[in-house]
């Protein structure tokens, strides 16, 4: 994911490596933060924190730094958030409103489009979200929070669409996760998949859940490319959404694990 640029992990207010790239950090309270370029146009994003000693998420108005995004008056000409939500099958739509100071307290706000009333949307750990870049150029902002130190983290995806982020501060290896309560078959159209947005080409990445019920049991129960049919070796970059296409009916709690000490 190119849009990605650095993780860190802040102990207090010692710099100590970046939890994406090292299993061990020598803490019990770490916070960090990440660096993400946002290019003009659409990326998928996720929020892989809690918010800094309070609760599982993040209120969207304190996701960035809104100063350097683009906001204006008016909907349509400004940044906007869109986060799906799978029960209405419908988008959450937010946008950033600047009024070059004549309404200064909603300078820098995100507005819900439904009321056009400054947002208390909350983003939530382990979720994912696009963001609209309608600048002229790419822009850089910075995701941080918490890093979680629980062990385990349930998601729940439902039939048909879940946007989703890895619930930990963290690239996240898909086949070293547990997905046994996926939909896998030995045919990609009525298995379940995973498309990652890649900005760069405007696509997808998909990958599709095999399971041969014994047959090729190597790789039972694996993500596989579509691109190649080989069993994929993807990482979901620390900051990346992507969707979850759930072809059965009943609901599928999916538990993360934690791929790190702390």
């Amino acid at each position: 994911m190119k849009r990605v640029l650095v993780a860190t992990i802040v102990l207090g207010l010692m710099v100590s490596g970046a939890a994406a790239q090292s299993n061990e950090v020598n803490s019990v309270n770490a916070v960090g933060f990440l660096k993400v370029n946002l290019p003009v146009g659409f990326s998928q994003l996720a929020f892989n924190w809690g918010e800094v000693g309070g609760d599982d998420g993040v209120s969207v108005q304190g996701l960035f730094d809104t100063s350097v995004l683009h906001g204006t008056m008016n909907q349509p000409s400004s940044d906007k958030i869109f986060i799906w939500d799978a029960v209405s099958n419908a988008y959450v739509q937010l946008w950033l409103y600047n009024s070059q100071g004549t309404y200064p307290s909603w300078d820098g706000k995100w507005l819900n489009l439904s009321d056009g009333k400054v947002s208390s949307t909350e983003i939530a750990r382990g979720s994912g979200f696009w963001f609209e870049n309608t600048g002229t150029g790419s822009v850089d902002v910075s995701i941080s929070g918490e890093v979680p130190n629980d062990a385990s983290k349930t998601n729940l995806f439902v039939e048909g669409f879940t946007m989703f982020g890895f619930a930990y501060s963290a690239d996240m290896d898909i086949n070293a996760q547990n997905w046994s309560g996926g939909h896998g078959t030995m045919n990609q159209p009525s298995s379940d998949k995973i498309f990652m947005w890649d900005s760069a080409s405007n696509t997808y990445v998909q990958l599709w859940l095999y399971n041969s019920q014994g047959t090729y049991p190597s790789w039972d129960g694996k993500w596989l490319n579509l691109s190649d049919g080989k069993v994929s070796t993807k990482k979901m970059p620390l900051g990346q959404g992507a969707w979850y296409g759930r072809v059965n009916e009943t609901n599928m709690p999916w538990t993360q694990t934690k791929p790190y000490s702390l």
